[in-house]
């Protein structure tokens, strides 16, 4: 996946945003690395506290989230979920715990 691509949901486009930032595409790609190893680790530890304690994420939860996060891009909820990868889905199951049971 290009950058391009991943960019292609945002509210503008890369370049602009390039533009208003003052960034290289080098140096887009070094802020959006640091950003995606922030991530990672929030996922891992997310995780583990996950298994340590036997949450669990509702389908309905996982839902809600995938609406907001639609929402947010203003894209139906079916299109995005034909686009995220199979990462961002277990982010959305992290990130849903507010329909743990």
């Amino acid at each position: 996946m290009t950058m391009q691509d991943a960019w292609k949901h945002r509210a503008f486009p890369m370049d602009q945003y390039m533009q208003i930032t003052g960034l290289t595409e080098e140096g887009l790609k070094s802020q959006m690395g640091e950003s995606a190893v922030q991530n990672i680790k929030t996922s891992l530890v997310l995780d583990a506290i996950q298994k340590k304690e036997g949450i669990e994420v509702t389908e309905e939860a996982i839902e809600k989230e995938l609406e907001r996060i639609a929402e947010q891009y203003r894209m139906k909820k079916e299109d995005l979920a034909k686009t995220i990868s199979d990462s961002q889905k277990l982010s959305i199951r992290e990130v849903g715990y507010s329909g743990y049971h």
